[in-house]
């Protein structure tokens, strides 16, 4: 049974609640928190040894806090720390300690990260958080807090990576203020190289801070000066890597006599030994050391923590060895200490090795005398630190309350866990079931009884009915695999799966429905298994994620197969005709080359008309199974939505690499509604959201070990609804070598409004206008009552060999209250180079390619004015002097307006041509980084080249095929086309054709399918 806790999370909530607050009367200050129980053990990252031989070892427990332990020099625990001898911190989810060290004063350093949050902090001698030391933790990435120093006059260093490229070092006063005279307000920033991984941090006495590692292919050492400037006597510009390349670490460094530097270094090849290394002051090889400046260690021993005695001698350290090395670089003795295991390692001048137990906080310790003998093992016990074991996955909303469901735990073990609350947060009953296995869904119905689908190793799946008051009331075995749930109003109960048919070389999709006791509804498809069978595709054949009764009765399923799939049945189990013509509504999407391919969820709306998560953004069916085109959602990158009473969604969305969510609300329209805000909440590895009354949601999460539940307000008004800009068309033509070539662009509404919609067009990429292409107009103006504009880009051939080229256009708002999204105010022309073919110049087309999907745009919304006239305009843009053509055409979803008439436009004044950059070089120095397929796209950043960067990407091979296209300056999406989704299931060779105005390189990678 489980035991019930509440606790306050967050700062009391402010007399006045807005929308999107956490709800006063909730819980305690809008959180209610349900303990679930567990146990585990903590892991150790990090220790030291204090001055007095106590040990204190730093890392993270099994609930994701900060832990610290203190043992006496005997290995027992220290209950002068901290009361018992441990102390546990939680920031807010996701923590990591990296490090700790001791000032002379006796107070403990600790650094680590909460999400991407560096934390820094400073405990006095007992154990207790010192008010002291206030570090502002608001900057900085995730891995800005791995290493720690301190210098003799009481500031701290603070060192890691900053993204892909630099080693960067705090420094903070002994108040934990920013140090003004360090770097750039207390910030130095160095790059290294691409990948570059910083592994240790020193000090010397002269006050320069020594960081070593790795630029990314060889071991690196840079050297700082006391000021944080990059040191230029030492090595290159303030950094030494070897000349060649080298398949090696750098694992520690250390201050040596006379201004040398001592490095420990692991080679990564399987064939080179360990070796310690020593550098001169100046940043080359001593070869005064060991005869070449390494002094290799043969027993497989890895210089991972090295400590400099004052005389030159060095001794390191590694999980299981401790060894020293002389003053002229000669090893004098390596000795297993440890026989097994690894963990975080402190070291002690005159041969004391500890060593962080790799579970829990404990440690082991050994003496090595003179000889290079062990003279006494310490083994100091673990406390046990309390975990988290279950995680919720579902919200249930019931008539008085809520239900929260729970799944796999981060032990794992897999059950299901349960907890009802009331309505003012308060528990009524919990409890876990580990019997049931892994947890797939849960639905509640009205009287606050719940059906869960689970399944147990090598068992089928069941469906188990629960009481309002908490019973287990029995279990149904299933004959498939199920992945959704549902329970109607009258208690009866859906489950949604598939099934595998091989020999029919076919997937059966099933609908079941049982009565509330248990038993198989035959008034349901007839035998209460409605059965939907389709050919298996190439590739994934999972096809059942979301499950939802209408308020009507009907059935609604969604998922994925080839591409997103949506089937409604009537109350009675068949196919309901009325839905997209038979039931199933596929090759769902805003064009061809935008179609969705999932649904992870599917939520039926009070109004009529369903909600789908999408992997993309928020999508709406209107009743007949199209898309609803009244709804453009403000919002994309997998977010998770579920639908309020008020018609409004609130949608999650996990800050990348991190622990937290941002919760919004979208408008009907999808616009994102200002009055509601952005929310972010610390929620763990699971969050589960579900709508409440008076339009607040509620957002169950786990943390320190328990389940935890919020609820937002909701409330606020609805504003007016606004025309979209949905589409703006993209467009692919081959240059010529002479002529021109007219390729029309379009722009397309959502559907039809009332009032004429005007947008500015802006225009860049690679190719140079007036010179590669002329644009037919600066302004465009959508007619009232219609859906189309188009304008033309005149291309202009030549036979200069060029390379292919860009004309991007970007579409910004002239008509009062016109918003503009991030993926459909922006398009381009790809002009492919010809240069040398002397024949006919093509006739001009404007077929798009279908292999090329534009980056992210943006969309242009104007409120209505029912009273506007429908006119047809063109405004000229300052330097515009041409003619061209613009046509409309209706959608057919909307009243139709007047038919829009050709207006001349001014045309192009043509600037004077100048010479062209050459961007070869900054091509050849391209790094690119780890490509990895997700959502049907291939993203990655990469280091600006100085101006728009295309990507191709394309099978290998004599005739190649092309998987996608994309283009940009540093964050580069490419949209995989059928063939690219295809091929990305698996892991796939590729060539990265990349081109930066005339300048073109090919690149072999591998993309990786997730």
């Amino acid at each position: 049974m489980l035991v019930i806790l509440l606790a306050l999370l967050f700062s009391a909530t402010p007399a006045h609640a807005d929308p999107g607050d956490l709800d006063p009367s909730f819980g305690t200050g809008g959180v209610a928190r349900v303990a679930i129980g567990g146990g585990g053990l903590g892991a150790a990252t990090a220790g030291v040894v204090q001055a007095d031989g106590k040990v204190v070892t730093v890392g993270r427990s099994d609930r994701g806090d900060f832990a610290i332990a203190r043992f006496r020099a005997d290995g027992t625990v220290d209950p002068s720390f901290s009361g018992d001898g441990r102390l546990t911190l939680s920031f807010g989810g996701g923590e990591s300690v990296s490090a700790v060290a001791q000032q002379p004063d006796g107070k403990l350093v600790v650094a680590g990260y909460s999400g991407c949050r560096p934390i820094v902090m400073r405990l006095t001698t007992t154990g207790e958080v010192d008010p002291g030391f206030a570090f502002d933790g608001s900057v900085g990435p995730c891995a800005a807090a791995r290493l720690l120093a301190l210098q003799d006059d009481g500031k701290v260093l603070v060192a890691g990576r900053e993204g892909l490229y630099a080693w960067v070092v705090r420094r903070l006063l002994p108040s934990g203020a920013p140090d003004p005279g360090f770097g750039n307000s207390g910030v130095a920033s160095s790059y290294v190289g691409l990948y570059a991984w910083a592994a240790a941090i020193a000090v010397d006495s002269a006050g320069r801070i020594l960081l070593a590692g790795d630029d990314g292919t060889r071991p690196a050492v840079l050297r700082l000066a006391a000021d944080g400037q990059r040191d230029a006597s030492f090595g290159a510009s303030g950094v030494w890597s070897p000349l060649s390349n080298w398949n090696a670490d750098a694992r520690s460094v250390a201050p040596g006599p006379n201004g040398t530097v001592l490095v420990g270094v692991q080679f990564t090849d399987g064939q080179s030994p360990n070796a310690m290394l020593r550098l001169t002051g100046a940043g080359g090889l001593d070869f005064t050391y060991s005869g070449d400046g390494l002094a290799t260690l043969h027993s497989g021993a890895v210089p991972d923590k090295l400590v400099a005695s004052a005389d030159g001698r060095v001794l390191f350290a590694d999980s299981q060895h401790v060894g020293r090395v002389s003053a002229s670089g000669a090893v004098e003795s390596i000795t297993r200490a440890f026989t097994s295991g690894s963990g975080a390692l402190a070291l002690i001048e005159g041969g004391r090795v500890v060593r962080a137990a790799e579970r829990g906080l404990g440690f082991f310790a050994a003496t090595v005398n003179a000889a290079g003998a062990v003279s006494d093992v310490v083994t100091a016990s673990s406390p046990v630190l309390d975990g988290a074991t279950m995680l919720p996955r579902d919200v249930l909303p019931v008539g008085d309350g809520m239900v929260v469901a729970g799944g796999s735990g981060s032990d794992g073990r897999t059950g299901v866990a349960l907890a009802r609350l009331d309505q003012d947060g308060e528990p009524r009953w919990s409890r876990v079931d580990m019997d049931l296995g892994q947890y797939f869904g849960a639905a509640a119905a009205p009287d606050g009884s719940v059906a869960v689908i689970s399944s147990t190793l090598g068992q089928p799946y069941a469906l188990t009915r629960y009481s309002p008051g908490g019973e287990r009331l029995g279990s149904v075995p299933l004959d498939h695999s199920a992945s959704a749930v549902a329970v109607q109003p009258d208690g009866r109960v859906l489950v949604a799966g598939t099934e595998f048919l091989p020999e029919q070389l076919q997937i059966a999709l099933h609908v079941v429905r049982y009565t509330a006791d248990g038993e198989l509804d035959p008034t349901f498809s007839g035998d209460g298994d409605f059965e939907h069978r389709l050919p298996i595709p190439s590739g994934a054949w999972w096809v059942a994620n979301g499950l939802a009764v209408q308020p009507d009765g009907k059935v609604v399923v969604a998922g994925a197969y080839t591409d997103m799939l949506v089937l409604r049945l009537t109350a009675d189990g068949e196919l309901d005709p009325a839905f997209s013509g038979d039931g199933v509504a596929t090759g769902l999407g805003w064009s061809e080359r935008e179609r969705l391919y999932n649904a992870w969820s599917v939520a039926a709306l009070d109004g009529g008309g369903l909600a789908l998560d999408t992997p993309a953004y928020p999508v709406r069916l209107r009743d007949d199974g199209a898309i609803d085109r009244s709804f453009v959602s403000d919002l994309f990158g997998s977010p998770s939505s579920r639908p309020g009473a008020d018609g409004r969604l609130v949608v999650s969305q996990r800050v990348a690499n991190t622990d937290r969510m941002l919760f919004r609300r979208l408008n009907p329209d999808g616009s994102l509604d200002p009055a509601f805000g952005v929310r972010e909440l610390a929620v763990g590895e699971v969050v589960a959201m579900a709508p409440a009354s008076g339009g607040a949601m509620l957002f169950a999460s786990a943390d320190d070990g328990d389940l935890i539940v919020r609820r937002l307000l909701g409330g606020g008004a609805i504003p007016s609804a606004r025309a979209v800009l949905r589409d703006f068309s993209f467009t692919t033509v081959a240059e010529g070598n002479g002529g021109e070539q007219v390729v029309p662009v379009t722009f397309d509404l959502a559907q039809a409004w009332p009032q004429d919609v005007t947008f500015r067009l802006s225009a860049g990429g690679t190719a140079r206008r007036g010179e590669d292409y002329r644009l037919g107009a600066d302004v465009v103006t959508i007619p009232a009552g219609q859906t189309r504009a188009t304008v033309p880009v005149t291309v202009l051939g030549d036979t200069a060999d060029e390379g292919d080229e860009t004309v991007r256009l970007t579409a910004t708002a002239v008509t009062p209250n016109l918003r503009v999204l991030a993926y459909s105010g922006t398009s381009q022309v790809q002009i492919t180079d010809e240069a040398g073919d002397d024949g006919p110049v093509p006739t001009p087309t404007a077929t798009p390619d279908p292999t090329v999907t534009p980056e992210p745009t943006a969309t242009a919304t104007a409120s209505p004015d029912p009273t506007a006239t429908a006119t047809a305009t063109a405004s000229p843009g300052p330097t515009a002097t041409a003619t061209a053509t613009a046509t409309a055409s209706p959608d057919p979803t909307a009243s139709p307006g007047p038919t829009p008439t050709a207006s001349p436009l001014p045309g192009i004044v043509t600037p004077t041509p100048s010479p062209r950059p050459d961007y070869s070089g900054a091509l050849k120095a391209l790094k690119l980084p780890r490509l990895t397929a997700r959502g049907g796209a291939v993203t990655f950043t990469v280091k600006p080249v100085g101006t728009t960067l295309t990507v191709t990407l394309r099978s290998r091979g004599r005739k190649p095929v092309v998987y996608g296209r994309g283009s940009g300056t540093r964050r580069i999406t490419v949209r995989l086309n059928a063939a690219g989704r295809k091929a990305a299931r698996r892991t796939l060779k590729v060539d990265v054709v990349l081109s930066a105005g005339a300048a073109k390189r090919t690149v072999a990678a591998t993309i990786r399918g997730r």
